[in-house]
């Protein structure tokens, strides 16, 4: 009785999802058409899975050996069939039933951004009005669905961040070639500290370093995508990203040497790793230099610092090695990096607003003023 309630539930949820998503087909936008025409090839085949899952739960009988029973498989394929549905009805339609001039204007600009850094196979779809501030929604990496405060409308200088949350479909996109360097990099660095281990003087010492070495083992493949993000962020946009990240981990929390959670790793670290890129290429420092000073004095005054251990951990050579390997993928790729000597892209507009917010908040407002003007001007669709 189970099974067949559930089914019933995932079809009326799924009739509802292709009734919606037969509507939103007749717009006219030709990304948001493409994404939502995807989504209903997708239902199609859920449909089918579904009929299929549903005969196989009708002819169920138990085995008499829990090896053999079908029962955990049919579990699986109704839970997954039912996480797809659920994704569409309260994630992916509301995304489009709130969509408004402003979705259509920044999924516009934001088009123009993947494109001119090379990346133009990814036809980005916005949605401005939901309960987070940046995200990405996990789907088909090619149509990604980047969330954005609706407050850029007014203030366009956070729009920066969009470069650190570009990382998240490549990491689908282009999978293991991606990853694989990365995972390289952590395996040699664990390798490399366990050999360090000789040189550390006291036995307990030592065991407290073998410890947090063993522990990072455990931690650093939850944490690995959203650093890497952070090195793809500040290679596409340079000092502009260093300082607004700053900006955010200020605003998100306390945890400078610890995790806020399993996927990030501790705000220092995040930084250290932000300013290596600046320095690996020498691009302008000054502005992050001095934010990290500023930051220092505070550490010192009001917190006990960095552990040994983590810096010990995540030393230098770790991060330029993971910088290194990210950035072989993304110029193998063809992605086009941050140059200073730019000033004539939208990319080279928009890494304005953190540089001069931190530097000429005066000039700041001109920016704010004209870059939107411009903006408009550009990227709203036709009425």
């Amino acid at each position: 009785m189970l099974f067949e309630t559930k089914i019933r539930d995932i079809r009326f949820q799924l009739e509802y999802v292709e009734a919606e998503l037969q509507r939103l087909a007749t717009i006219t936008d030709e990304p948001r058409r493409s994404r939502i025409m995807w989504f209903s090839r997708r239902m199609v085949a859920l449909r089918q899975q579904l009929d299929d899952t549903a005969i196989k739960a009708s002819h169920y009988h138990p085995a008499e050996k829990p090896a053999l029973d079908t029962l955990p498989q049919i579990n699986t394929r109704l839970s997954d069939i039912a996480a797809t549905v659920q994704f569409v009805r309260t994630r992916e339609i509301p995304q489009h039933l709130m969509a408004d001039d402003d979705t259509q204007f920044f999924e516009n600009v934001l088009a123009a951004l993947h494109r001119e850094i090379g990346l133009g196979s990814i036809s980005p779809g916005v949605s401005l009005y939901q309960g987070n501030w940046f995200g990405y929604v996990e789907s088909n990496p090619r149509y990604a669905l980047y969330q954005l405060p609706a407050s850029l409308k007014t203030n366009l200088t956070e729009i920066i961040l969009i470069y650190h949350e570009i990382g998240h479909p490549l990491t689908t996109l282009w999978g293991n070639t991606l990853l694989d360097p990365i995972n390289a990099v952590v395996q040699t660095t664990v390798e490399r500290k366990l050999d360090e281990l000789v040189n550390i003087s006291g036995a307990q010492q030592r065991q407290n370093y073998q410890l947090y070495t063993v522990q990072q083992m455990i931690k650093i493949p939850d944490e690995l995508e959203e650093l890497m993000c952070d090195a793809v962020g500040v290679l596409l946009a340079g000092p502009a990203y260093a300082i607004q990240l700053h900006l955010v981990l200020w605003t998100i929390g306390e945890a400078w040497f610890e995790r806020a959670d399993t996927t990030y790793p501790p705000h220092n670290i995040r930084l250290r790793l932000t300013q290596q890129v600046l320095q690996r290429h020498g691009w302008d420092t000054s502005a992050t230099e001095q934010v990290l000073e500023d930051q220092r004095r505070f550490e010192q005054r009001f917190r006990s610092g960095e552990p040994k251990t983590q810096r010990w951990f995540y030393d230098e050579q770790y991060l330029d090695e993971i910088i290194a390997a990210i950035e072989d993928v993304l110029q193998d790729r063809g992605v086009q990096l941050y140059d200073p000597a730019d000033s004539s892209s939208l990319r080279a507009r928009l890494c304005q607003g953190p540089l001069l917010l931190f530097s000429d908040p005066d000039q700041h407002k001109v920016w704010q003023s004209e870059t939107m003007q411009h903006l408009r001007h550009q990227f709203s669709s036709p009425k």
